[in-house]
């Protein structure tokens, strides 16, 4: 039995956001059949549960970059990978010399919350509308990033700039021990890039790993867009890079196939899936 699991943005998403009705029909009646099919992605369940409204997806998914393993029906965090208490002490010292917002993100009695302090860049503000209203996590201003690494449970950091300034701060973080850190462009928007630190016993790879504890599966094919599917790509038997992808991505890709935007995904798997 083979165990499908595609990203969110970029690729199972298309450019508006959404998974298009198209591709919704197509996975069900599969998943209704019998096919194995799940998601990795660095969204969190604040967006996914909306974003995969309608989509019948049965067994876990992998969210976060490989912090979080959900149980989407039951509304449920199965297992989730903490950041360790020096290493975030020693982040938040970098975020205050560098006078940066940034959105630290807990898991309090299966709920998830995001602290913040202000939302003067346009990049913060934006994430911030963009998410907010979703009733599955809750926004709560602070004064102290520091009382909140010390008193609750750190699973992610998202930090967004220009990528100048990315950079730097990524030079800044990037030997810290027990946490990955990576950066991407957003695909949304050229100008913004995100930084997003977590636990380094987690990755996409590591997530889907611990699926096995849910699921059997004989073979996994994995579809991703950006550097944060290396992971799961290299632990895949089979590996698919949407048409948009980063090349670095379709260097490790067992095959390059259509866009987001012409419903690639749902299309593939469909096509290996004739009943």
């Amino acid at each position: 039995m083979n165990l499908y699991v595609s990203d969110l943005d970029g690729t199972l998403l298309n450019s508006d956001k959404v998974v298009s009705n198209y591709s919704k029909d197509i996975l069900n009646n599969l998943i209704e059949k019998g096919v194995m099919f799940t998601v990795a992605t660095a969204r969190t369940p604040g967006t996914i549960n909306d974003l995969l409204d309608g989509l019948n997806i049965s067994i876990p998914v992998v969210l976060m970059n490989g912090v979080i393993i959900y149980d989407m029906k039951n509304k449920n965090y199965l297992d989730f990978k903490t950041i360790n208490k020096v290493a975030i002490e020693q982040i938040l010292n970098v975020v205050e010399i560098n006078n940066k917002n940034i959105f630290l993100y807990t898991i309090e009695e299966n709920k998830l919350n995001v602290y913040y302090k202000n939302l003067d860049l346009e990049f913060d503000n934006n994430y911030y509308k963009e998410r907010v209203v979703s009733k599955y996590k809750t926004f709560i201003e602070t004064d102290s990033y520091k009382a909140i690494g010390e008193e609750k449970d750190v699973v992610n950091i998202v930090i967004m700039d220009k990528l100048s300034a990315i950079k730097d701060i990524y030079n800044q973080i990037k030997d810290i021990e027990g946490i990955y850190v990576n950066y991407s462009q957003d695909i949304y928007d050229e100008k913004c890039y995100f930084l997003e630190i977590h636990s380094d016993l987690a990755s996409k790879a590591k997530g889907i790993k611990e699926l096995s504890k849910y699921v059997q599966y004989d073979e996994l094919i994995c579809f991703g867009d950006n550097t944060n599917d290396i992971s799961m790509f290299k632990i895949a038997h089979r590996a698919y890079a949407m048409g948009n992808s980063v090349d670095e991505l379709k260097k490790v890709a067992t095959k390059v196939i259509g866009s987001n935007n012409e419903d690639a995904v749902a299309k593939f798997v469909n096509s290996e899936n004739n009943f």
